[in-house]
């Protein structure tokens, strides 16, 4: 079997046909080129720009061990939020110097096996006293801040220090005073699914002006991580379906203009963001068979082998589906539903499909991002994945689960 795609619409319903009489149904699909493609067209851009930078990939997104080793060869940098994201890089083979760490709750030890190694973000002052301790039996340790602000309709205020009331400034002083902390970065990530520029560029002005102080001060200031945030143009909000999504240039574009604008040119410290959704939402798709109809060509509901358990995103995201095995047939108004026993497993209602029948195969597109990594062992266990690598060969990257599986955990 072998058909070289580089995007997950160029499934076609006999290469379908072959993966699940493979590999079963329903099926994580993962297209590698297309990850390689987003992850090049990031740093291009920021080459392009003249930007000494970095991308970091953000692994909660899409936590399989094969999609997070493809972006380790391209070059990037692993950003995590607990220490079995660690582990997951480690597999995937990133080195703890290539990584960053954020969250809200870093343990104990998490932050003993990372400090002096990775980038780690501080989020609250019990970071900060930890690391203190850690850094009395170890010497001198790096760390960043990250902070918050509020910026138009992007008031997340979950992650870090404020800038707005003085608890960040307040924070930076308690680092400065430490004998065994040494401030060399600040990072913010001001939002999700973010398509309004201007917005971003507000956050970002606002924290490079912080950094340009950290450097007037006379903090050896190595990085400014901007986090990430940024849209995939597939799936959309329900309701927001006609929004427009920036490109990735233009993301980059708008980056650019924020640092080149504050930060003096030498020396400038590294800039770093942490896309995820951006990089892999367009490489995910699930291939899921027709089971049972109800209805005629007026209009029709059909219940598929996958729910909301297997792509949970469609409770609030509007993704593509097609008919792969009835592209020529008169299209009609179908309530996709899942094979859950619950009201609510419903992956997309009054969709416009060519007449299904059971057997037939649906592509649901755009579920690279955050799917797998929110699917649910409810009712049914979690599908197969396969990558479809560059040649257009497939290869199983993880298993299907068993009941086998989940009863080993029992005690």
């Amino acid at each position: 079997m072998s058909f070289a795609i580089k995007e997950t619409r160029a499934i076609s319903g006999e290469l379908a046909e072959e993966l699940l009489a493979e590999f079963g149904s329903p099926l994580y699909v993962i297209c590698e080129a297309a990850i390689r493609d987003r992850y090049r067209r990031f740093d291009g851009a920021l080459r392009a720009a003249g930007l000494r930078a970095a991308v970091g990939y953000s692994i909660k997104t899409n936590f399989l061990t094969a999609v997070c080793r493809v972006l380790r060869e391209e070059g990037c940098l692993g950003e995590i939020v607990s220490g079995f994201e660690h582990e997951v890089a480690k597999k995937a083979g990133f080195n703890d110097e290539r990584l960053i760490f954020n969250g809200p709750y870093k343990r104990r030890e998490e932050l003993e096996r990372l400090a002096g190694k990775a980038r780690i973000n501080v989020e609250s002052i019990q970071e900060i006293e930890a690391l203190e301790e850690i850094a009395g039996t170890r010497g001198e340790v790096s760390i960043g801040i990250r902070v918050h602000m509020r910026v138009g309709d992007l008031a997340w205020s979950r992650f870090g220090f404020s800038l707005d009331d003085g608890e960040a400034d307040a924070a930076i002083e308690r680092i400065r005073r430490s004998p065994g902390l040494r401030l060399t970065g600040i990072h913010a990530h001001v939002g999700t699914n973010i398509v309004d520029l201007s917005l971003l560029e507000t956050a970002y002005g606002r924290l490079c002006c912080k950094a340009a102080d950290f450097v007037a001060a006379g903090f050896p200031l190595e990085y400014i991580d901007l986090g990430g945030g940024f849209a995939a143009p597939g799936a959309r909000l329900y309701g927001r379906e006609d929004e427009f999504v920036p490109a990735i240039e233009a993301y980059v574009d708008t980056i650019a203009r924020s640092v080149c604008r504050v930060l003096p040119r030498e020396p400038r410290p590294l800039v770093i963001i942490e896309p995820g959704r951006a990089l892999v939402s367009e490489a995910g798709a699930v291939l899921t068979r027709v089971v049972t109809k109800h209805g005629d060509s007026e209009g029709c509901s059909i219940v598929t082998d996958a729910g909301i358990n297997t792509v949970p995103s469609a409770q609030g995201l509007s993704h593509e589906v097609r008919n792969l095995s009835r592209r020529r047939s008169a299209a009609v108004p179908v309530d996709v539903r899942g094979p859950l026993c619950m009201q609510n497993d419903c992956l997309s209602r009054d969709l416009l499909l060519p007449e299904p029948e059971p057997g037939d195969i649906l592509c649901i597109y755009e579920t690279g991002a955050y799917d797998f990594s929110h699917s649910l062992q409810f009712i049914r266990l979690r599908p197969a994945v396969v990558m479809l690598s560059e040649d257009g060969s497939p290869r199983l990257v993880r298993r299907a689960e068993s009941p086998v599986d989940l009863l080993a955990f029992d005690a």
